[in-house]
């Protein structure tokens, strides 16, 4: 997760256990739906709103 653009979506995904520099998992992208994130062992879904504002590096 390379960065959250928005103040309101940081303090979601940090609520959430997720912040800026963290290596994240694509676990699933549900049809119009969730997209289901994993960091370590814990899995997470967030809508398709909140993901539009985290940019990512793919490696």
């Amino acid at each position: 997760m390379e960065a959250i653009d928005d103040a309101t979506a940081r303090r979601e995904l940090t609520r959430l256990g997720f912040e800026e520099g963290a290596d994240v998992e694509v676990v699933s992208r549900i049809p119009f739906g969730p997209i289901v994130l994993q960091r370590r062992h814990r899995q997470v879904a967030i809508g398709r709103e909140l993901a539009r504002r985290v940019r990512v590096t793919t490696t």
